[in-house]
């Protein structure tokens, strides 16, 4: 960035906030992108309905441990640059995606998918996304869909496989469908006690096949479909039997659907990102849900905004994962 942004003290930012004027121009349409504000010395409480419509950064020592409802993510001088060039790329997106988190602790994990697939559906007619839809690479042509998911039962163990090596297991329409089939069973049949997800190839999922992107004809009807055909609400019931078998490439759908299982297992070559926001886009698999409630609020905010890529040994630290194993 070529200019030095201003930071405001807390006490500062809500006498600006509590002007119904000076709180409007806080906000992307009207040329703020960010609000950084110092929390050095004092802390800051803002009612949730004053919080301007950008991300609020607040300014803190690597080791500072208190947290605050008021700010949507932490930053130190070693990640604030990252974090602004982020958001002053795609600042709508930014903009939308931390509404979404402020208020998805707030409701069920029902009712805050819901709210994800509406943000997401907004931001598919963005001009953010559109734009990268007509920058992307040449779409190659899809492979058969039959068998993308495939499960196999032994007593009261279920394994369900992820099955498109040749793609990294991306997650398409028909990957979608045919695990939301395959998860009824444990749901009817409550001998099934224990439910493993595992990836065939080297990944175990790379994201949502970009192929299928952009082929969304009617925003509601596709914002119906995702919410009554959804993985992540299937994941979030069966949660407490499930456990994630992770490897390899663990992208957006990737990571969000395995963050609702009672554990994640790494092996050592595992590694994880959000790319949504560089497409335009925010979490749209149930990331903004799920990630909330392992990782908290500020932590999925700073993944998804940055973009960032982190290992195995990382996603430990952060809790991400429960386990990493060698074998």
């Amino acid at each position: 960035m070529n200019f030095e942004p201003k930071v405001f003290s807390p006490k500062e930012l809500l006498r600006k906030l509590t002007d119904p004027l000076s709180r409007e121009e806080l906000s992307p349409p009207h040329g703020t992108q960010f609000v950084l504000v110092d929390l050095s010395r004092d802390q800051l409480a803002i009612p949730n309905h004053l919080l301007p419509t950008c991300p609020v950064i607040g300014l803190h020592k690597a080791k500072d441990k208190n947290r605050n409802d008021s700010v949507d993510c932490y930053a130190t001088k070693k990640d604030l640059s990252q974090i602004l060039t982020s958001i002053s790329s795609r600042p709508i997106p930014s903009a939308i995606l931390v509404h979404v988190l402020r208020q998805s602790l707030h409701n069920d994990i029902p009712s805050a998918l819901v709210l994800e697939s509406i943000a997401y559906g907004s931001l598919q007619k963005s001009s953010d996304f559109q734009k990268w839809l007509s920058e992307r690479d040449e779409i190659v042509p899809q492979s058969s869909n039959s068998d993308c998911v495939i499960s196999s039962r032994s007593h009261e163990q279920l394994t369900i496989q992820l099955n498109r090596p040749e793609k990294h297991n991306a997650f398409n329409q028909a990957m979608r469908d045919q695990l939301c089939e395959i998860l009824q069973l444990p749901l009817i049949d409550l001998s099934v006690t224990n439910v493993a997800v595992v990836g065939a190839g080297k990944s175990f999922c790379s994201g949502g096949d970009l192929n299928e992107f952009g082929l969304v004809g009617d925003a509601g009807a596709a914002h119906l479909v995702r919410t009554s055909r959804s993985p992540a609400q299937l994941f979030n019931l069966l949660a407490p039997k499930m456990t994630a078998k992770v490897h390899g490439a663990c992208i957006g759908a990737g990571i969000e659907l395995a963050a609702f299982c009672k554990k994640i297992i790494a092996k050592e070559d595992a590694f994880f990102q959000l790319p949504e926001i560089g497409f335009g886009l925010l979490p749209g698999s149930g990331g903004t849900a799920s990630l909330t409630r392992r990782i908290g609020r500020y932590d999925t905010a700073l993944l998804a905004i940055t973009c960032k890529t982190i290992n195995s040994d990382e996603a430990l630290e952060l809790g991400l994962i429960d386990e990493i194993r060698s074998d």
